[in-house]
């Protein structure tokens, strides 16, 4: 599965989300569904009809100290982070800290994230368009995101 694929194929399984669930499940985190979980019942173009800030709720919410918003991404060479994305994780901070699960297949290997960390390392790194859709997005490779982790 990659960004080359279309919306359907992309978003039938999430294996990022699926490896935190295990991970936080693991760590006894208590936590709950928060983003949309919609992939067989919402089609593309529906889902395009709601708010953006919406569309871009953080997958999670995990109660630690204080509740924390936990977004979860995928990704392989590097991760790419829409430009359009942060500005809906931008609004949602307003709420609560946001963290990021990032899983690489290919290395079985994830990595958690501060929002604030991730954030103020994409808009250093360079800025690419999907070819699909033209949408920007922050190229952020593999050893960037390692040196991120708490």
């Amino acid at each position: 599965m990659n960004h080359t694929e279309d919306f359907d194929t992309r978003n039938n399984v999430d294996l990022a989300e699926d490896k935190c669930k295990e991970f936080l499940d693991a760590k006894k985190i208590t936590w709950t569904q928060f983003g949309f979980d919609c992939r067989h019942t919402v089609s593309k173009r529906d889902f395009s009809k709601i708010d953006w800030r919406l569309r871009c709720k953080p997958d999670f919410m995990v109660f630690k100290k204080q509740p924390v918003l936990l977004e979860c991404k995928g990704f392989r060479d590097e991760l790419k982070l829409k430009v359009d994305d942060i500005k809906a994780y931008d609004w949602w901070t307003q709420f609560h800290p946001i963290s990021f699960f990032l899983y690489h297949p290919s290395t079985n290997e994830y990595h958690l994230v501060s929002y604030k960390a991730l954030k103020a390392t994409a808009v250093k790194c360079e800025v690419d368009r999907y070819d699909d859709n033209n949408k920007a997005y922050h190229k952020i490779p593999l050893d960037v995101v390692r040196s991120l982790m708490f």
